[in-house]
């Protein structure tokens, strides 16, 4: 942590870092959706030390067909 930075702006300065790398990636696509870009690097930032967690997501995401009664 720089001198006189405290703990949020280190927080947040890393969670920047980390979504800048990412965002990088997309070369410029993501900017109509950001928000949504940005959801997405919260949940991997927040999830980063757990492997199966883009998983889980993606299986609550596509929970599969919907059957009608």
């Amino acid at each position: 942590m720089r001198a006189g930075m405290s703990d949020m702006s280190a927080a947040a300065e890393s969670f920047w870092s980390f979504a800048r790398a990412r965002l990088k990636h997309y070369r410029g696509g993501f900017k109509r959706h950001l928000g949504h870009y940005l959801r997405e690097m919260e949940f991997r930032y927040n999830h980063q030390s757990d492997p199966q967690a883009l998983d889980r997501l993606y299986r609550l995401l596509n929970p599969g067909p919907q059957w009608r009664s």
